[in-house]
């Protein structure tokens, strides 16, 4: 069993990963899995935070947080698909 403290340096390293991911790439396909990396280390503390307690609360809100994140990708993904075919390109700086 992982500690407490463990879980959430994972969590937050692994959180860390996709706000650099964010931050540094310019294309929307990579902002978009960035953006998922940082839901998923998000739905990760609430599971090691909810294990850790000894409640269900943590496993009730990483199935809502995973609800959310395939809602924000479906939308990304047509505003991206939209992006494209209006400027045909998908690098956020070249869009005017």
């Amino acid at each position: 069993m992982i500690s407490l403290s463990y879980g959430l340096i994972i969590t937050f390293i692994i959180f860390i990963i996709g706000l650099i991911g964010l931050v540094l790439h310019h294309n929307m396909i990579f902002m978009l899995i960035s953006i998922e990396i940082m839901l998923n280390a998000i739905a990760l503390a609430f599971i090691v935070l909810g294990n850790y307690l000894g409640q269900i609360d943590g496993f009730i809100m990483y199935l809502v947080i995973i609800s959310i994140a395939a809602v924000d990708t479906s939308i990304n993904l047509s505003l991206i698909l939209k992006a494209y075919r209006t400027y045909n390109i998908i690098n956020i700086y070249d869009i005017h």
